[in-house]
Protein backbone atom coordinates (compact mmCIF):
# COMPACT_ATOMS: atom_id res chain seq x y z
CA UNK A 1 0.00 0.00 0.00
CA UNK A 2 1.26 3.45 -0.78
CA UNK A 3 -0.20 6.50 0.90
CA UNK A 4 1.18 9.81 -0.30
CA UNK A 5 -0.39 11.99 2.44
CA UNK A 6 -0.49 15.01 0.13
CA UNK A 7 -2.57 16.90 2.69
CA UNK A 8 0.42 17.06 5.06
CA UNK A 9 2.72 18.85 2.58
CA UNK A 10 -0.06 21.33 1.76
CA UNK A 11 -0.01 22.40 5.43
CA UNK A 12 3.79 22.65 5.64
CA UNK A 13 4.76 19.23 6.97
CA UNK A 14 7.94 17.64 5.67
CA UNK A 15 7.25 14.27 4.07
CA UNK A 16 9.54 11.41 3.11
CA UNK A 17 9.01 8.08 1.36
CA UNK A 18 9.72 5.13 3.65
CA UNK A 19 9.20 1.39 3.37
CA UNK A 20 8.66 -1.27 5.96
CA UNK A 21 6.32 -3.96 7.23
CA UNK A 22 2.94 -3.40 8.86
CA UNK A 23 2.99 -4.75 12.44
CA UNK A 24 -0.55 -3.75 13.46
CA UNK A 25 -3.63 -1.92 12.18
CA UNK A 26 -6.30 -0.33 14.36
CA UNK A 27 -9.51 1.42 13.35
CA UNK A 28 -11.48 3.77 15.58
CA UNK A 29 -15.10 2.64 15.60
CA UNK A 30 -17.36 5.51 16.62
CA UNK A 31 -20.75 4.60 18.02
CA UNK A 32 -23.13 7.58 17.89
CA UNK A 33 -25.11 8.72 20.88
CA UNK A 34 -28.52 7.21 21.36
CA UNK A 35 -31.85 9.03 21.62
CA UNK A 36 -31.58 8.73 25.42
CA UNK A 37 -28.46 10.98 25.29
CA UNK A 38 -26.03 8.15 26.03
CA UNK A 39 -22.64 9.62 25.04
CA UNK A 40 -20.70 8.63 21.96
CA UNK A 41 -18.47 5.60 22.50
CA UNK A 42 -15.12 5.35 20.77
CA UNK A 43 -13.72 1.84 20.50
CA UNK A 44 -10.44 0.84 18.86
CA UNK A 45 -10.58 -2.47 17.05
CA UNK A 46 -7.75 -4.43 15.50
CA UNK A 47 -7.83 -5.19 11.80
CA UNK A 48 -5.87 -7.87 9.96
CA UNK A 49 -5.86 -5.82 6.73
CA UNK A 50 -7.30 -2.75 5.02
CA UNK A 51 -9.80 -3.45 2.28
CA UNK A 52 -8.49 -2.55 -1.17
CA UNK A 53 -10.26 0.40 -2.79
CA UNK A 54 -11.80 1.74 0.43
CA UNK A 55 -11.31 5.46 1.10
CA UNK A 56 -10.07 5.78 4.68
CA UNK A 57 -9.40 9.54 4.49
CA UNK A 58 -12.22 10.43 6.86
CA UNK A 59 -11.74 7.51 9.26
CA UNK A 60 -9.26 7.21 12.09
CA UNK A 61 -6.76 4.49 11.28
CA UNK A 62 -3.53 3.79 13.19
CA UNK A 63 -0.84 1.66 11.58
CA UNK A 64 2.31 0.45 13.33
CA UNK A 65 5.01 0.35 10.68
CA UNK A 66 8.33 -1.42 11.22
CA UNK A 67 10.69 0.60 9.03
CA UNK A 68 13.26 -1.17 6.88
CA UNK A 69 16.87 -0.95 8.06
CA UNK A 70 18.21 2.57 7.68
CA UNK A 71 14.81 4.13 6.95
CA UNK A 72 14.02 7.27 8.95
CA UNK A 73 10.52 8.65 9.47
CA UNK A 74 9.85 12.30 8.73
CA UNK A 75 9.99 14.67 11.70
CA UNK A 76 6.85 15.05 13.80
CA UNK A 77 4.43 17.73 12.65
CA UNK A 78 2.07 19.78 14.78
CA UNK A 79 -1.06 20.88 12.96
CA UNK A 80 -1.67 24.65 13.18
CA UNK A 81 -4.48 25.57 15.56
CA UNK A 82 -7.51 27.23 14.03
Amino acid sequence: MCDQHEQFAVHGAKTRTVSGSVAAIRELAIHPSRPDDTPVRRVWRSLSRLACGVDYDSDCIEIDLLLDDGAQPPELFSWPRR
